[in-house]
């Protein structure tokens, strides 16, 4: 059993729960912002991030994840390589992009879920309620 706490003021999702989170963007400020509304939708909720495709397959070897979100587009490689990975770990992707040509859009909705840039909490709240339906 979760232990939940529910904050009367706000909406039914911010019932607090446990949760690991990976980001993977190459910019600094995208994960910053992801990682301030995730504190802010749900305190519990630990966001773990990095910059490139091996720091975020060394993340993944090393910690279990509840969720990850990805870019697509890396300095070094692609969200949907890393969403590879992700989905021989059984862990839920979403990726957070400005991309949206047919063929891009076909591969993530392949591995996953596809939030649009800018970021907004609506769009990060989603994303949590679709890794809890994934939570084991």
């Amino acid at each position: 059993m979760l232990n939940q706490k529910i904050l009367i003021s706000q909406p039914n999702w911010c019932i607090h729960f446990n949760m690991n989170i990976l980001v993977v963007d190459d910019n600094r400020s995208i994960r910053m912002v992801i990682e301030q509304l995730v504190e802010k939708i749900n305190p519990s909720i630990t966001v773990a991030s990095c910059a490139n495709k091996e720091d975020a397959q060394e993340m993944i070897n090393r910690h279990t994840f509840d969720g990850a979100i990805l870019d697509l587009v890396l300095e070094n490689g692609t969200g949907v390589e890393i969403a590879k990975f992700c989905e021989e770990k059984n862990i839920p992707v979403v990726f957070c992009t400005s991309t949206s040509d047919d063929h891009n859009t076909k591969m993530m909705y392949r591995y996953g879920w596809i939030i649009p840039k800018p970021i907004m909490v609506e769009s990060i709240s989603r994303c949590i309620e679709y890794f809890k339906t994934f939570k084991r």
